[in-house]
């Protein structure tokens, strides 16, 4: 199957098969962590005006296809929340990886996508909500989702 290709605004993606280095890095923030059992990164991108201020997501989710995790000695360490990447390191990240999650948002603070408070943890389906009954491109994944409560 191919994977499922995705149109933000005049960007073409296709998920689980595109990467970061096929767009333009003109990303306004990106976040990257790595914990015991979950790991992501995000780079945000900007519609502007015609888009009515909203931002767009790209980004790879440990849930999702062909998910690369980042490693710990990337992490710029200048950086407080010890979420951005060392230059040299996204550079490499970005050409590695591909993306399978994308997210358009609607108005979000900028502290709160800084402080990860709007997304939480993920950006996307996170593991402890969701399990996977067989992996596969985006087209062939199936998922079930648990209540939580």
């Amino acid at each position: 199957m191919v994977p499922a290709l995705v149109r933000v605004h005049e960007t073409r993606i296709r998920l689980g098969k595109s990467t970061f280095a096929d767009l333009a890095d003109n990303a306004v923030i990106h976040r990257a962590w790595l914990g015991n059992r979950r790991f992501g990164y995000f780079e945000e991108h900007y519609f502007g005006n015609v888009g009515g201020y909203r931002s767009w997501y790209l980004g790879v989710n440990d849930f999702g296809y062909n998910a690369v995790p980042v490693a710990d000695d990337w992490v710029d360490l200048s950086d407080l929340s010890h979420t951005v990447l060392l230059p040299d390191r996204r550079e490499a990240y970005r050409v590695r990886a591909s993306i399978n999650t994308g997210v358009v948002s609607g108005n979000a603070l900028y502290e709160e996508v800084q402080d990860g408070t709007f997304f939480g943890i993920s950006l996307g389906v996170d593991q402890d909500l969701a399990s996977k009954f067989r992996d596969g491109p985006p087209t062939e994944s199936v998922a079930r989702f648990r209540a939580v409560g």
